[in-house]
């Protein structure tokens, strides 16, 4: 199994639980209106959109296949934390990010950004699968983590170019006439 791969079914678990209610066929449809309008969005008052566009190209890099970024993921999540998530959901997930700045300058006294390769996989390392409180930089990773995988699985490109078919099949229909050619 390739590592996309098996991001995009630990994604789906991560994810999947927030959207409970929805068939397979809106959950996809949902991606997909969302990175529609995400590449019109204005983005987040106040939200650091820089962290953001680093934190999902680590979760996702370039590889043989396009990164988060490339197929625009950032705005894809702005998006989400501009019209899905209430003020107060918005502002823990926003200190939870100012949380891995401060880590950040505690750690090599600087921004996440500008840390080294080395240094941010060491604090993204401890961030990663650890539960924290609403508001924590764990809690925020988390959530970044599995707005990221679902967003790139969800995104044009990768479902046409990588993935080759439909992320989601469509419906059964067990009842079909059988046509003979």
């Amino acid at each position: 199994m390739h590592r996309r791969e098996l991001l995009r079914l630990l994604g789906g678990a991560v994810t999947l639980p927030a959207f409970a209610g929805l068939t397979p066929e809106r959950l996809l449809e949902l991606g997909r209106a969302t990175h529609a309008r995400g590449s019109t969005a204005s983005g987040t008052s106040g939200n650091p959109n820089e962290l953001i566009a680093a934190l999902a190209e680590l979760i996702l890099p370039e590889s043989e296949t396009p990164g988060a970024g490339a197929v625009g993921v950032p705005a894809f999540i702005e998006l989400i934390l501009t019209e899905w998530q209430s003020d107060e959901e918005r502002q823990q997930f926003v200190a939870g990010l100012e949380d891995i700045e401060r880590q950040s300058h505690a750690l090599g006294g600087t921004s996440f950004v500008a840390l080294g390769a080395d240094a941010q996989q060491r604090l993204l390392n401890t961030l990663d699968g650890t539960t924290g409180q609403p508001g924590s930089a764990a809690a925020s990773f988390a959530t970044l983590k599995s707005l990221t995988v679902y967003g790139y699985f969800t995104s044009e490109r990768i479902v046409t170019e990588v993935l080759r078919t439909p992320m989601i099949p469509g419906h059964y229909d067990g009842a079909a006439p059988l046509h003979s050619h």
